[in-house]
């Protein structure tokens, strides 16, 4: 008798203790309806204190990432090239098209999408898998980068239409063509221009200066100096073109190759 009646006490303890925290739930959207709190900014608030894994554990990446600039350049082109051309438009331009054709390869990567693109207000983030074409030399690497930021970074989202990989670079008034990473598979852009990241004379935004930024879409896919971003970039040897010397900025940009800065100088940049 004893026993069921120190039973019943309990239960009735359990009972009221889920009542409570049934009722501090109930409270706690109530006032989240009222606008008294907002729940929806509580769950996406930014955490940038995460800690970046400078480790590579993958051997061939570790290889591919103390070539030389002469080694990277033969394996972009399939022992074609062993250095950047100098000229925008190089005399066997067709022979270096048809060398980085034949060894493009789609890769999949996993990133961070808005729920719903036509609400810039609405910050509730979801998976999606995105293909993106580059060089198969480089294949293994990028693919590393992008998981790299999907596993730390869940607050930067890459904008619907707004991710690029290689291209072949115009040859006109203003354009670098066979001078480009992008050329060889070997640069992406991320978030161009109106999502954030534009090219010419704006500078990058400052951790602070992006904290102060609008609570919209923009700011989520803007990327901003000393980002997670940017800090898994180095990781990989990754130039941003946000660190571009002059004026001139590129920031929705990161090349392994190119603009101005050979493999072994980004070595000495980026040791890990």
């Amino acid at each position: 008798m004893k026993a069921i009646k120190k039973f019943l006490i309990i239960a009735s303890i359990i009972s009221t203790l889920i009542g409570i925290i049934s009722f501090v739930i109930w409270f706690i959207f109530l006032l989240d309806d009222l606008d008294l709190i907002d729940l929806e900014d509580a769950t996406t608030s930014v955490n940038t204190g995460n800690s970046i894994d400078l480790t590579i554990s993958d051997a061939e990446i570790e290889d591919l990432l103390t070539m030389s600039e002469q080694e990277v350049w033969q394996g972009l082109t399939g022992g074609l090239l062993s250095a950047r051309p100098s000229e925008v438009l190089p005399e066997n331009a067709g022979q270096i098209t048809e060398a980085v054709t034949s060894q493009l390869e789609t890769i999949t990567v996993p990133t961070w999408a808005w729920e719903n693109e036509g609400d810039t207000t609405n910050l509730n983030k979801v998976t999606k898998n995105r293909e993106i074409q580059v060089n198969r030399f480089l294949a293994k690497l990028w693919t590393a980068f992008f998981t790299d930021l999907y596993n730390t970074d869940p607050n930067f989202v890459i904008a619907e239409g707004y991710l690029g990989g290689y291209r072949l670079d115009g040859t006109g008034v203003g354009q670098i063509g066979y001078k480009s990473a992008h050329t060889y598979g070997a640069a992406i852009d991320i978030n161009a221009y109106e999502a954030g990241n534009p090219y010419g004379s704006q500078q990058p935004y400052t951790k602070e200066e992006w904290e102060a930024l609008p609570e919209n879409h923009v700011k989520y896919q803007t990327i901003y100096i000393d980002s997670p971003i940017v800090q898994i970039a180095h990781k990989y040897t990754l130039l941003w073109g946000g660190e571009w010397n002059g004026t001139t900025k590129d920031i929705m940009h990161f090349s392994f190759v190119c603009d101005g800065k050979t493999r072994e100088e980004r070595l000495q940049l980026f040791a890990n």
